[in-house]
């Protein structure tokens, strides 16, 4: 399938110690779209109460075909501010919780996540370049389908 684009993902060692990911996209053929979200704004934008509560969970995520645990919450490697890490397509679980509540959160927070307020909307044309930041930001293009 021609997504039409290019998608380069990594950074230089010099980022990678603190934690970046620095992602970028060039289009190279049919105009599209593509959706971003602040995953800091997500969280800033949440009640204290909760923001204290995800805090305290992790979740078990598929990445690079592993399974890792990570904090829901985590703070960006270089500017310390917290972010919201989970994504339906990779957050396999949530600790600590039945499957079921564990999945309605996941799909909770991912609706909260991508809500309009915290996204861009980029609409490409032959030869944009979009560099973003992969720890605090996150593509929404996928079709996320809860069943």
């Amino acid at each position: 399938q021609d997504l039409g684009r290019h998608q380069i993902s990594g950074c230089s060692d010099r980022f990678r110690r603190f934690g970046a990911n620095v992602r970028s996209s060039i289009a190279t053929s049919t105009p599209q779209t593509s959706s971003f979200t602040d995953t800091t704004l997500a969280l800033a934008a949440l009640p204290p109460k909760t923001v204290e509560k995800l805090s305290e969970l992790s979740a078990v995520h598929r990445l690079e075909g592993q399974d890792v645990r990570l904090p829901l919450v985590r703070r960006h490697g270089l500017t310390g501010k917290p972010c919201l890490f989970v994504n339906p397509l990779f957050t396999k679980w949530i600790d600590d919780m039945e499957p079921r509540h564990s999945k309605e959160m996941v799909e909770m927070l991912w609706r909260h996540i991508c809500d309009p307020r915290f996204s861009y909307v980029h609409r490409w044309q032959r030869g944009d370049i979009l560099v973003w930041d992969g720890c605090c930001v996150q593509a929404c293009d996928e079709a996320v389908t809860f069943t």
